[in-house]
């Protein structure tokens, strides 16, 4: 026997195996998505230039700013509002005071009676001092009201 060596073609290399189609199966419930590395995944902020970060930066400070400012302007209207209601209550309980009809009553005869006809009556006890005579402009302070 005779020893000839033939040579054949090398085989061609085998070509990568074809990745199975992404689809629906027999049961209907679709396949499930390969899942990312997460050492590959980059976040959004990395993917911006340095210089575009910072003036967003800016950008967002600037807003803060801005409805700070509108938030104290808000709050400093109600406050003035709160207080022009407050002066506007003093004006009147002074008018109010001002306009009542005063009469003097005896206070023996208001001793005698009962606290039903007072209440009746709408006798009000106040001292001397504190009415206002009917021309002054005195205002009220927090003991008188």
């Amino acid at each position: 026997m005779s020893t000839t060596t033939t040579t054949t073609p090398a085989a061609p290399a085998p070509a990568p195996a074809p990745t199975p189609a992404r689809g629906s199966n027999v049961s209907r419930r679709p396949w499930k998505e390969p899942k990312t590395k997460v050492s590959t995944m980059r976040p959004a902020t990395l993917k911006k230039p340095f210089a575009k970060r910072m003036e967003e930066r800016k950008m967002a400070d600037a807003i803060k700013r801005h409805e700070k400012e509108l938030k104290e302007e808000k709050l400093r209207a109600i406050e003035e509002q709160k207080e022009r209601r407050k002066e506007q209550e003093l004006r009147r309980k002074q008018n109010e005071l001002k306009s009542q009809v005063v009469q003097s009553v005896s206070s023996r005869k208001v001793k005698r009676m009962s606290k039903k006809q007072l209440r009746a009556s709408g006798i009000e006890m106040r001292p001397s001092t504190s009415i206002i005579p009917v021309g002054s402009m005195a205002p009220l302070t927090a003991e008188d009201a």
